[in-house]
């Protein structure tokens, strides 16, 4: 056994538990100590896990505080489980036994929130080959919009990344070199603009998910080098609901720090310059029900689909799925380029488009 792991045995969990009870029903150390027939001095060194309360001690403890002693039994049971966790985590962060014993240091609730953030940002994998498969062939045998859209959308309630993968695979994919081709139809992480701060947009769409500090890094470089010219040496193509900036500015209008009406206006105010570059942003405006996948691709390399089944997403559900490979990929960018060719010469003229933008623009 290593010493961490002697040293979670050793430690005392009760005591901390003890005063958080005492202190949720308002009573002093000498209310509880009196009521459970010991001096304040032995509590308070209960409490801070310098002795161990015999069986009558701790018995008498719960019953002033009105819970059974199993509770205090369980308790002990899942927080050693908990500093077990906590400390295989601390050995692969390479963190030594100081550090690990300021963190078994910390209060119950505070180790709890950290082991749980730790573990969901061990889980942003990325879906199958068997799973990219799927879609890909989607692409290769299904002519209809809607129905790809909507079994994409199954691929990913069943099968998907979770917020914390897609992050990961939106800085992966703004990565790969080569023209872009996709379709935006809601608020996400693929509708929006370098200028736009990623991690406050992240934190409305994912309230209480941690983000990647690799992710965060990445996305404030973003920010702070977003420039007032076409910041990418490859052609883009977006297809985009003509309701899309009025439906991110309806996501986000009741998200603490964000305005939903100025972010539209934001990505809109940053899209309209772009247009003007040679070749640069091309932008088509449509009323076709496409579905409700954002979807985005970087040149034959990769695939991106986001799709939010509720506005109140927790840390499990899935929310995206990434597709990898030029095989793979080349039926959903043939598709979508076929899909861009249907579309009318209105609704890609840059002048109509302008027009949108402007009307967005605050």
């Amino acid at each position: 056994m290593c010493s961490v792991t002697k040293a979670i045995a050793q430690r005392q969990r009760i005591g901390p538990q003890i005063r958080h009870l005492r202190q949720l029903r308002d009573l002093t150390l000498d209310d509880l100590a009196g009521a459970a027939g010991l001096s304040a001095s032995h509590l308070s060194r209960l409490e801070r896990s310098q002795t161990l309360p015999s069986f009558t001690v701790l018995a008498n403890i719960a019953h002033v505080l009105g819970i059974s002693i199993d509770e205090f039994v369980q308790l002990e049971h899942d927080l050693q489980e908990l500093d077990e966790q906590l400390a295989w985590q601390a050995d692969l962060l390479a963190l030594d036994e100081n550090a690990y014993q300021e963190i078994v240091g910390l209060s119950i609730d505070t180790r709890r929130q950290l082991n749980h953030a730790i573990e969901l940002l061990s889980n942003g994998h990325m879906p199958t080959i068997g799973v990219q498969e799927q879609v890909s062939e989607l692409f290769q045998n299904e002519d209809s919009h809607l129905k790809r859209d909507e079994q994409i959308r199954e691929l990913i309630s069943h099968s998907g990344q979770n917020a914390i993968g897609l992050s990961r695979a939106v800085v992966q994919l703004n990565e790969i070199p080569g023209p872009r081709i996709g379709i935006l139809n809601d608020a996400g992480l693929l509708a929006t603009a370098p200028n736009i701060d990623y991690i406050t947009l992240y934190r409305g769409l994912f309230p209480g998910l941690p983000v990647d500090p690799a992710v965060a890094r990445k996305w404030s470089h973003w920010n702070e080098h977003a420039r007032d010219a076409f910041p990418y040496d490859w052609d883009i193509k977006l297809i985009v609901h003509e309701d899309l900036l009025e439906r991110v500015a309806k996501r986000f209008r009741k998200v603490d720090q964000i305005d939903g009406p100025a972010m539209a206006s934001d990505i809109a105010r940053y899209w309209k310059p772009m247009l003007s570059e040679d070749g640069g942003l091309q932008i088509a405006l449509t009323t076709e029900d496409f579905g409700h996948t954002n979807r985005l691709t970087a040149g034959d390399a990769a695939a991106l689909f986001e799709y939010y089944a509720t506005d109140d997403v927790d840390h499990n559900q899935p929310v995206g799925i990434w597709t990898s490979g030029n095989m793979m990929v080349e039926p959903i960018v043939r598709r979508l380029n076929e899909t861009w060719r249907n579309l009318t010469a209105k609704a890609s003229d840059p002048a109509e488009v302008e027009k949108w933008l402007d009307r967005h623009i605050n």
